[in-house]
C-alpha cells in the first residue's frame, strides 16, 4: 500500500468523526458529557454512511477529473453535506405533512439546521484533505 493510499484510508476513517467530535467538545463546556456522548454515535453513524454512499462516489470522480486543489473538496463537500441536509432534515418533514407541499417553506423553516450540517460538512472535508492531501504524490 502506497503512502498515498494509507492518507487516504486514514483520512476516510478519521473525517466522519469529525462532526461528532465537534458536538462531543460542545458538550463538555455545557457539561453535557452524555448528550456529546450520544452525538458522537450518531454524528458518526451518519457521517460514515454519507461517506460510503455519496463521498466515495463522489471522490472516485474528483479523482478521475484530477481535481485535487482544497477548494475543489470544499465546494463537493459541500454539496455532499447539503444532500445529506436536505435528505435528514427536508424529506422527512415533507413526508409526514398533512399540508399541501412547499419546499420554500420546508428550507426557511429548517434553515438552522441545515446551516449547521453544511457548516459541520465543511469541517469534515477539510479534515479530509489534511490528511489524505491529494495533492501531493
Amino acid at each position: 500500500m502506497t503512502g498515498k493510499a494509507k492518507r487516504t484510508l486514514l483520512a476516510f476513517l478519521i473525517a466522519p468523526l469529525v462532526p461528532g467530535l465537534i458536538f462531543l467538545v460542545l458538550s463538555l463546556f455545557s457539561g453535557e458529557l452524555g448528550t456529546g456522548i450520544w452525538a458522537l454515535i450518531v454524528a458518526s453513524a451518519v457521517g460514515y454512511g454519507a461517506a460510503i454512499m455519496i463521498g466515495l462516489p463522489v471522490l472516485f470522480v474528483m479523482h478521475r477529473l484530477r481535481f485535487y486543489r482544497l477548494v475543489a473538496y470544499l465546494v463537493m463537500g459541500q454539496l455532499v453535506s447539503l444532500v445529506v441536509g436536505f435528505y435528514l432534515i427536508v424529506y422527512p418533514l415533507a413526508t409526514i405533512r398533512d399540508e399541501p407541499f412547499s419546499l420554500h417553506r420546508l428550507v426557511a423553516a429548517n434553515y438552522g439546521q441545515i446551516a449547521i450540517i453544511a457548516f459541520l460538512g465543511l469541517f469534515t472535508t477539510l479534515a479530509y484533505w489534511l490528511v489524505a492531501r491529494p495533492d501531493r504524490p
